[in-house]
């Protein structure tokens, strides 16, 4: 899968190999795999959906042919490129929809460590009001550390929050994203306040010069702690990582917001290609 993701210059979180096994259970997806695509589809916007193929050109079309056979065939997380393909080889067989909800936030690193004018006002706050309530350290996710920062998304998975779009929540992806640290090739910190393990932020590569923040949990929810440990991610990553991917928001009003507050550079906007009946 990853060959081909990359192969194919797919730079979405959405399509990569870690978020698709993470969410297998989540999104009770399938995988289907042949040596020139993969997608995988899940029930979650119907018994006929399907994630856009990622792959050879004549073999998305091919793939595509066979399922609109299928009635209810739905197409989620399309690129511009994607819509693009699919008004190009299937015209007038789909109504192409905007799916805010899957749309994944892009950071330049660079800004981020620097934050300066005032669009980073707001989050320089924040980190010095961290800084000044808290005696706030920070050391790389390690095995000395793991089952810390284990227990930390464990008992945010146990906190009341809000729901994505369809009810997706995140329960139990974060444990096992920590569980699979090798696998992903998992790098991240855990800050400590008073020396007591309090955050971990995590994420995986995407490509050589993007980063998949994928992971930022909080023991407790204190002012601007979020923000100090977000940055001390982006300071541990290694110089190559131009680019953070944030990922997408499911939806959910609060985490949007969030997002949109942390001043992304630009956004991988989202589409789904629904087909015409």
């Amino acid at each position: 899968m990853e060959a081909l993701r990359r192969k194919y210059n797919c730079e979405t979180s959405s399509h990569s190999f870690g978020q698709l096994y993470l969410w297998r259970k989540n999104l009770q997806l399938k995988l289907h795999l042949q040596p020139q695509l993969y997608s995988v589809c899940g029930p979650v916007y119907g018994e006929n959906a399907w994630l856009f193929p990622v792959g050879e050109e004549e073999a998305k079309v091919c793939f595509l042919k066979e399922l609109l056979q299928t009635p209810g065939l739905r197409l989620t997380n399309l690129r511009q490129a994607d819509v693009q393909f699919v008004q190009t080889h299937f015209p007038d067989f789909f109504r192409i929809e905007e799916a805010l909800g899957e749309s994944e936030y892009l950071y330049d690193r660079a800004e981020q460590l620097s934050l300066q004018g005032k669009r980073f006002a707001g989050i320089r706050n924040h980190i010095r009001r961290a800084e000044r309530d808290n005696a706030l350290s920070v050391e790389p996710l390690c095995d000395e550390n793991l089952e810390e920062a284990i227990a930390i998304a464990e008992d945010w998975n146990r906190l009341e929050r809000e729901a994505g779009e369809h009810g997706i929540r995140d329960d139990g992806v974060p444990t096992e994203m920590l569980r699979l640290r090798d696998v992903l090739n998992l790098h991240g910190v855990v800050v400590r306040i008073n020396g007591e393990a309090a955050a971990v932020c995590a994420g995986y590569p995407l490509n050589d010069t993007t980063f998949d923040f994928s992971l930022s949990k909080l023991r407790e929810n204190l002012p601007g702690l979020s923000y100090w440990a977000k940055h001390a991610l982006y300071e541990s990553l290694p110089e190559h990582f131009t680019t953070i991917n944030a990922e997408d928001d499911v939806g959910a009003p609060g985490l949007r917001t969030m997002k949109y507050q942390m001043r992304p550079s630009g956004m991988i906007h989202m589409f789904h290609a629904v087909a015409v009946e």
